[in-house]
């Protein structure tokens, strides 16, 4: 079953075994970028990311929710159960034919910025 996350608006949450998609919604002319992961044990797809600081390695949603990238392994897709079976339920939901991994895109080396 999906539910919509009741985290307070502006509340940063940390999001672990993550993985940003490219995603061509029905009806709109630009794709998306969503954020697929674990966030307190259970799986999570976000609303369209609007802005990422690869410094502090957060992503702000249009829902305003924020999101912590947790430093650590970029979830494998076929081997995190609950990530993937919520991102495959959101896409049929969103009747989502076209999507690629763009995850490497928000591996940031923070160092560099030292």
């Amino acid at each position: 079953m999906l539910w919509r996350p009741d985290d307070p608006t502006g509340e940063t949450v940390s999001m672990s075994n993550w993985a940003v998609f490219k995603v061509a919604l029905p009806g709109l002319d630009e794709s998306t970028y969503h954020a697929a992961g674990t966030v307190g044990g259970a799986g999570r797809v976000c609303s369209p990311i609007q802005n990422w600081d690869p410094i502090a390695r957060i992503i702000t949603t249009r829902s305003g929710k924020q999101y912590n990238l947790v430093v650590g392994p970029v979830m494998s897709y076929s081997s995190s159960g609950d990530v993937s079976y919520t991102f495959e339920r959101w896409l049929k939901i969103n009747k989502v034919t076209e999507y690629e991994d763009v995850s490497s895109e928000f591996l940031v080396d923070t160092n560099e910025h030292l």
